[in-house]
């Protein structure tokens, strides 16, 4: 039995990497390293701490989300991204003892770097074994965290062929201390930085977006508006996109996860409800069903638009597409004859399932060519013929069919 709280995370990938990492090859094969620590936080999720480069004091860290059990420690992870969940995270991870730590070598191959993890299993005399190709966004420059979306695919057989275990990397004996340096150096430097949560509304009488920063005792903090669409869509995003912290001109620091922190208001006016949940996939997925979804430029077009009648979004997958485990498998049809040609064109585009979720979340779409919003209802085709991915429950509507 593996030794992590996460039962044999990579054990299927532990075999695999045995069968293929027995021919001897050269010493100095690898162009350069780095070493860290994989280290488990809880049931599903894992931090992982690495030099940033080789030959580097400093190193740079990520707590991975949604690891599941069970299963190898492949594909495309987000990570937590607000630094003040960060710190509350390193307490535990301080705690984690020794035998339960992972140490990691990255190491620099023909352009890649490969992600290699110390084996745990006792019956095994293997030292390393290779998890994967590691691809990563760095934490902005001058920072130690977050790393930001990592991916670990798998290597080429015939790479891997060619490749053997990394035993003669010298491992610092200082390695766990300098890794829990970085874990208290990330509490220090969420002392200046407030988590909030965002509430995104509409203003009737100045016709702007209004948008809340709100602390956790749900006091408000911060009050912004913006007229311009975009100017909210970048301004919600901005985590992702630059890894920054919002700074008022007084010199205040916030941060939020936009997966997870931002609530979308329906406001009452003149022109009926209006639900700011159509500007979710733009947050979520800057090129949203590849630039097909189309929204308003201004707080004003929107407020000017009309209450329509329901539309029915139908989503329904291809199941010869599914079955080869194709992402985009999936289309979403618009059940009303009049629609502009701006929401009928988004028929056309094949979707992921997290497309259709997030397109779901939206209880009112904006037909930009009518100036209607129509509330919308939901509904998946063929639903006992997939199975849809269990993290799909924190979007609301997908995850109540």
């Amino acid at each position: 039995q593996h030794r992590f709280d996460i039962p044999a995370l990579w054990s299927n990938l532990l075999w695999r990497a045995r069968q293929l990492l027995s021919e001897p090859v050269t010493s100095n094969l690898f162009e350069s390293h780095r070493v860290g620590e994989l280290i488990p936080r809880g049931d599903d999720q894992l931090w992982l701490v690495f030099q940033e480069e080789p030959m580097s004091d400093r190193m740079i860290a990520g707590l991975l989300t949604e690891v599941r059990k069970n299963i190898t420690l492949r594909g495309t992870f987000d990570t937590v991204i607000d630094l003040g969940r960060l710190a509350d995270a390193t307490e535990y991870a301080l705690q984690v003892p020794s035998d339960e730590r992972q140490t990691i070598i990255i190491t620099r191959f023909e352009e890649m770097d490969l992600l290699w993890a110390e084996n745990l299993e006792e019956e095994d005399d293997s030292q390393w074994a290779l998890l994967g190709k590691i691809m990563y966004r760095s934490p902005k420059e001058g920072r130690i965290a977050p790393i930001r979306r990592i991916t670990i695919s798998g290597v080429a057989s015939k790479i891997i062929g060619r490749l053997s275990e990394p035993i003669d990397v010298d491992i610092p004996s200082s390695l766990r201390k300098r890794v829990d340096g970085t874990l208290k150096q990330i509490v220090d430097d969420a002392e200046s930085v407030q988590s909030v949560s965002v509430k995104v509304s509409i203003n009737e009488e100045t016709e702007l977006y209004l948008i809340h920063l709100v602390g956790k005792d749900e006091r408000l903090l911060e009050k912004i508006e913006h007229r311009m669409t975009e100017d909210v869509i970048g301004l919600l995003r901005s985590p992702i996109t630059r890894g920054d912290y919002y700074q008022t001109a007084a010199g205040r620091l916030y941060s939020w996860n936009p997966m997870k922190d931002i609530s979308y208001e329906e406001v009452d006016t003149k022109n009926g409800s209006v639900s700011l949940t159509f500007l979710r996939p733009r947050v979520e997925n800057e090129r949203f069903l590849n630039g097909t979804y189309v929204i308003p430029q201004t707080a004003k077009v929107v407020l000017e638009t009309s209450l329509g009648d329901e539309v029915l979004m139908v989503a329904t997958p291809d199941l010869v597409r599914y079955e080869k485990n194709w992402k985009r498998c999936w289309n979403v049809w618009f059940i009303k004859s009049d629609l502009g040609e701006g929401l009928q064109s988004m028929e056309q585009v094949s979707c992921t399932i997290y497309d259709i979720a997030l397109l779901f979340e939206c209880t009112q779409i904006i037909d930009s060519e009518t100036g209607l919003r129509h509330p919308t209802n939901v509904i998946i085709n063929k639903l006992k013929e997939v199975i849809l991915p269990e993290e799909l429950t924190r979007y609301g509507r997908l995850g109540d069919i």
